[in-house]
């Protein structure tokens, strides 16, 4: 298995490489290396390097999804206080570039 797919199945084994300081991540030969050639080209124990990878994994797999799947409120008949609200800065529009001020010509 090569790094780049190692990264697409397993995200979070980006996190061993990015702790290791190892540039595999975002590497244009990343879909060529295999885990034993990184080993060998960093100087890391190819059976240490592993156990990383299998521990974000594990650790991934028991952590449960943060991202939750409720229904929106508008969905739901339930109005969403903070809609309608001014931004603290006190402009309607809180992007650059948009205020109440028009330019004539």
């Amino acid at each position: 298995m090569t790094i780049k797919e190692l990264l697409e199945r397993h995200p979070t084994a980006i996190n061993v490489f990015i702790e290791r300081k190892m540039l595999c991540v975002g590497c244009p030969v990343q879909e060529y290396h295999t885990l034993e050639e990184v080993a060998r080209i960093y100087g890391v124990t190819l059976s240490v390097l592993m156990e990383s990878v299998r521990h974000a994994i594990k650790a991934a797999k028991r952590r449960p999804s943060s991202v939750k799947f409720n229904a929106l409120p508008e969905k739901s008949g339930k109005k969403d206080p903070e809609a309608n609200k001014t931004p603290r800065d006190g402009r309607e529009n809180n992007r650059p570039g948009h205020s109440k001020r028009r330019i004539q010509c």
